[in-house]
C-alpha cells in the first residue's frame, strides 16, 4: 500500500478499528478509495463518522474500486484458483434449473422469474458440500492450451480444489446471471409458432441465439476500457450482488471484518448477522403484503377506495393505473421495481424524479385533463391501443393471417388507432432520451473514449484494474464481432422473410451507437435507459406494414443491448472480486453459449410437447399472456406505426423529441462551457435523465417512482450525511438482503401457494378492494362513447 493508506490504517487502528488491505490502482485512487468513497468503501469499515462535503454530494468519482480479502494477503488472494472443474460444473447445473423454470413458468399466468442473486445464494451451500464431500485427491488429466505460449500440455486438474472461494464463486454467479438473461429470446420462440405461425427448425433458433451473444460478447470485451474500466462507472446495481459475495466469504474467520462487532450509534451487531436479520425479515414481510394482507402494498390508493367508480380519484391516487400521490406502500418490489434505491446515487435519484414530476406529475395530467388527442377518452395511464369505441384495439380484425398484412377493407370497417397519453408520452422521452444522450456523448467522445483507450494503451499499469492478472487479447472480441456479424448475415440471408440483411446490419450499428453511451449511463447512475419506443419507431418506418421484419429488426437490436449489459455487469462483479480478466471472459462466452442453446432448447421442446400451449383454455394456464401483449405491439407498430407516429401522422409531436432531447443536452453543454465551476449543470444535473427517467411511464406507475425517491433519499442521503459510519458499513448488506429476502419468498410463495390455486380460495376485503375500482380496471375521465372518429385515413 501506499504511505497515505498505511498512515491512514495506523490512524484507524489507533481507534480500535479493524482495516483490511484494499488494492487501489493508483496512489490517487487508494486515498480516494479510503477518503471520499462512498459506495465502495461500505465494503471497508471506519468507525469515524467525520465526512466532508465531497461525501455529501455524492460525485461521480467517489465511487472507486475497492475489494476486500477477508482472511488472505493480496498475494494468497491472487494464487488461488478460479476457473475450476467445480465452477464449471456448479455454474451449468445452476443456471439449468433457473433457466428452465423461467422458461417454463414464463409462459404460465401468473408467472414466476427467479434473479441471477437466487444463483449466489444457492452456489455457496453447493460450493461448500462439494468442498467437504469430495476427496480432495481425486484429478482427472485433460489436454489444455496454454494462451501464453500457444502451446499444448497435458493438464492434471483437480475435482476439488480446496476451499471454495470467492474467485470461484464470483465466475458462477456472472455464468447464472448471464446466461438466464434471455427472456427476450425465448419469448421469441413462442411469439413465432403459437402467434406468426411461422416456424424455425431449432438449429435456426439456435443460431439467432448465438447470434446476439457472440457480437455482445466481442463488442463488450472491445468496450471495457470505456465502460467498466475507470473508476466513474460504478455498476451501483452490482454493488448488492458483490457486498453478498463478501458476507459469504469472510466468514470463516472468527476475527474478520464481517463478524466483528463495532459499536456504531449503539448498534452492536455484525454486517453478517444484520444481512441475516434483513433477509428474514424481508421474506416474512413478503408473504404478509403479497399474499395474507395485499392491500397493504396499495395502501396510499385508499382515497380511490373510498369511492370505487371515481375516474379522477383513481387516476390521482391510485397504485396501479395512478399518480399515487399517497405514496405509502409496503411492498418492496414496488420500492424498488426501478432500481435498488440503497444502490442508487443521490445525483441519478433527483435527476430521475425531476423527470417524473416534470413530465409525469405536469404534463401527462396537463394533456390528459384538457382532452388531447381525444386521450381523456382512455386511460391516463396505459400502454395499451384502442379503438373508436374506447375499448383495446383487436388487430386480428384488421389483418390478413396469411401474411399477416394490413386488410384495408377489415380496417375501413372496424377501426382507426387510438393511443393513450401515457404511451404518447413514453415515446417521446425514448426519442428525447436518445437524441440528448448522443449529443452529450459526442461532447465528451474525446475525454470519455479516446482518451480511454490511449491512457490504457500508453500506461496500462496505471488504467488497467488487474494489470498484473491474465488477460484475453482485444483481438478475440473482434474475432466475436466479426463472427457474429457474418452468421447474422448467413442466417438472415436464408430466412429473408424475417429480415433483409440489410435491415440487421442497420438494426446492429443502431445498437452499437446506442450501446456505449446507454452503459455508460447505467454504470454510473444504476438506471437503465428504455430505447424500445425509438427501435420500434425506427423499424415501423423502415419495415412498413411488416410486423415479422419490425420485430426481428427490434429483437436483433434491443437482444445484443440486454446481453452486453449483462456482460458488461459481469466484467465489473470480477474487477470488484479481483478475478483474472482470461477466466472472467472465458466464463462470460460459456455462459452466452450455454444460455442461448437453453433459450433455444426449453422453449422448442415445450412448445412441441404440450399440447394447447398459449390457449386461453390450458389446462397448466399457460397461456402466454405477456407474449400475446407483445405480439398484439408488434403487430401494430408494423402495421400502423409508421402511419400515426411517422411524418404527418396524428401522433407526430414524438418526432418533434428529437429536436427536444438535443436542445437540452446543448443548452447544458453551453453552460459548461462557459461556466465550467457551475456545479450543477456540471456534475448534478443529467440532460438524459431528465428526458429518459420518466419514460418507463406508464410501465411503472407514480407509486414506484415516490416510494423509490423517498426511500433512496432516506438512506443514501440522510443516513449518509448523519450516520455516514452506519451507512458505510451497513447499506449494501441491507440492501442486498432486501432484494435477497423478495427474491426466494417470491419462489415458495408461488410454488407453495399460487400454483396449486391457494389464492383462489383465500379471499376477504383486504384481497379483492385494490381490484374493485377504477385504479385497477382504468378508467376514463370522459366516456369512451363520446369519441370523435378522426379526420382522414389515419
Amino acid at each position: 500500500m501506499s504511505d497515505t493508506a498505511k498512515s491512514l490504517e495506523d490512524e484507524v487502528s489507533k481507534k480500535n478499528v479493524d482495516v483490511i488491505e484494499v488494492d487501489s490502482f493508483t496512489e490517487k485512487n487508494e486515498k480516494n478509495a479510503f477518503e471520499s468513497s462512498s459506495f465502495s468503501s461500505a465494503l471497508v469499515t471506519t468507525e469515524s463518522d467525520n465526512t466532508n462535503e465531497e461525501e455529501l454530494e455524492f460525485k461521480k468519482e467517489d465511487f472507486s474500486n475497492v475489494m476486500t480479502f477477508g482472511e488472505y494477503t493480496k498475494e494468497e488472494y491472487e494464487q488461488l484458483p478460479s476457473l475450476t472443474i467445480r465452477v464449471i460444473v456448479l455454474a451449468i447445473v445452476i443456471s439449468a434449473v433457473i433457466s428452465t423454470i423461467d422458461i417454463f413458468f414464463g409462459v404460465r399466468y401468473p408467472s414466476v422469474s427467479i434473479s441471477g442473486l437466487v444463483g449466489e445464494m444457492v452456489a455457496y451451500p453447493l460450493g461448500k458440500f462439494w468442498e467437504r464431500i469430495i476427496p480432495k485427491k481425486w484429478f482427472i488429466i485433460l489436454p489444455a492450451l496454454d494462451l501464453d505460449t500457444k502451446k499444448i500440455y497435458q493438464a492434471k486438474i483437480f475435482i476439488n480444489p480446496g476451499k471454495f472461494n470467492r474467485k470461484e464463486h464470483t465466475l458462477i454467479y456472472i455464468f447464472i446471471n448471464l446466461s438466464i438473461s434471455t427472456g427476450l429470446l425465448f419469448d421469441l420462440v413462442y411469439e413465432l409458432f403459437f402467434f406468426f405461425t411461422y416456424h424455425l427448425n431449432l438449429g435456426a433458433i439456435f443460431m439467432f441465439n448465438i447470434i446476439t451473444y457472440m457480437f455482445s460478447w466481442g463488442l463488450a470485451m472491445v468496450m471495457r476500457p470505456v465502460c467498466v474500466y475507470p473508476t466513474s462507472q460504478i455498476w451501483p446495481e452490482i454493488l448488492g450482488p458483490t457486498a453478498l459475495l463478501e458476507a459469504f466469504h469472510t466468514t470463516d474467520n472468527a476475527n474478520n471484518l464481517l463478524h466483528q462487532v463495532i459499536n456504531i450509534h449503539s448498534w452492536n451487531i455484525s454486517r453478517f448477522a444484520l444481512f441475516c436479520y434483513v433477509f428474514t425479515g424481508s421474506f416474512v414481510a413478503y408473504w404478509i403484503y403479497d399474499l395474507i394482507l395485499p392491500f397493504l402494498t396499495y395502501l396510499g390508493a385508499f382515497p380511490s377506495w373510498i369511492k370505487p367508480t371515481s375516474a379522477v380519484l383513481g387516476q390521482v391516487f391510485g397504485i396501479k393505473g395512478g399518480l399515487s400521490m399517497i405514496p405509502i406502500t409496503f411492498s418492496w418490489p414496488e420500492i424498488g421495481n426501478i432500481s435498488n434505491p440503497l444502490l442508487t446515487p443521490v445525483w441519478s435519484l433527483v435527476n430521475v424524479y425531476s423527470s417524473f414530476v416534470f413530465w409525469g406529475l405536469i404534463m401527462i395530467p396537463a394533456l390528459y385533463y384538457s382532452n388531447h388527442w381525444q386521450t381523456a377518452h382512455m386511460p391516463m395511464l396505459s400502454n395499451t391501443i384502442f379503438n373508436t369505441n374506447g375499448t383495446s384495439y383487436v388487430v386480428s380484425e384488421v389483418i390478413n393471417t396469411a401474411n399477416y398484412t394490413l386488410s384495408m377493407e377489415k380496417y375501413e370497417k372496424y377501426s382507426k388507432v387510438m393511443a393513450p397519453i401515457g404511451m404518447i408520452i413514453q415515446i417521446s422521452l425514448q426519442i428525447g432520451a436518445f437524441s440528448a444522450m448522443m449529443v452529450l456523448f459526442f461532447d465528451r467522445f474525446y475525454t470519455d473514449v479516446y482518451l480511454s483507450y490511449k491512457n490504457l494503451m500508453f500506461e496500462r499499469n496505471k488504467h488497467h484494474p488487474s494489470p498484473n492478472l491474465k488477460d484475453l487479447h482485444w483481438t478475440f472480441g473482434a474475432a466475436s464481432i466479426i463472427i457474429g456479424v457474418v452468421l447474422g448475415c448467413v442466417f438472415f440471408g436464408v430466412w429473408n422473410d424475417l429480415l433483409p440483411i440489410k435491415g440487421f446490419i442497420v438494426s446492429i450499428i443502431i445498437g452499437m451507437i446506442i450501446i456505449i453511451p446507454t452503459a455508460m449511463i447505467e454504470g454510473k447512475s444504476a438506471f437503465s435507459l428504455n430505447m424500445q419506443g425509438f427501435l420500434e419507431l425506427v423499424g415501423a418506418n423502415w419495415f412498413r406494414g411488416r410486423p415479422l421484419a419490425v420485430t426481428y429488426f427490434y429483437v436483433s437490436s434491443f437482444g445484443f443491448i440486454q446481453h452486453f449489459m449483462h456482460t458488461m455487469q459481469g466484467i465489473k462483479v470480477a474487477i470488484y472480486s479481483h478475478v483474472d480478466m482470461r477466466s472472467t471472459m472465458i466464463v462470460l462466452f460459456g455462459a452466452g453459449i450455454w444460455g442461448s442453446l437453453l433459450s433455444s432448447c426449453v422453449p422448442y421442446w415445450i412448445s412441441n410437447h404440450i399440447k394447447g400451449i398459449c390457449t386461453a383454455d390450458n389446462k397448466y394456464n399457460l397461456t402466454c399472456k405477456s407474449i400475446k401483449t407483445t405480439y398484439t405491439s408488434n403487430i401494430l407498430w408494423g402495421l400502423f406505426g409508421h402511419h400515426i407516429f411517422g411524418p404527418g401522422g396524428r401522433y407526430n409531436i414524438v418526432l418533434w423529441f428529437f429536436l427536444v432531447g438535443a436542445m437540452v443536452s446543448l443548452v447544458c453543454v453551453v453552460i459548461r462551457r462557459l461556466r465550467p465551476k457551475n456545479k450543477f449543470f456540471k456534475e448534478y444535473f443529467s440532460p438524459v435523465l431528465f428526458m429518459g427517467g420518466a419514460s418507463e411511464l406508464p410501465t411503472y406507475t407514480g407509486i414506484n417512482y415516490h416510494a423509490w425517491f423517498i426511500v433512496g433519499m432516506f438512506f443514501n442521503f440522510f443516513i449518509h450525511k448523519r450516520y455516514t459510519g452506519w451507512w458505510r458499513r451497513y447499506n449494501l448488506v441491507a440492501a442486498v438482503g432486501m432484494d435477497c429476502g423478495v427474491a426466494i419468498s417470491i419462489i415458495i410463495v408461488y410454488f407453495a401457494v399460487q400454483y396449486p390455486g391457494g389464492v383462489s380460495k383465500y379471499t376477504w376485503w383486504g384481497t379483492t378492494v385494490a381490484s374493485a375500482g377504477c385504479d385497477s380496471s382504468g378508467c376514463t375521465y370522459k366516456s369512451p362513447s363520446t369519441i370523435k372518429n378522426p379526420s382522414g385515413t389515419w
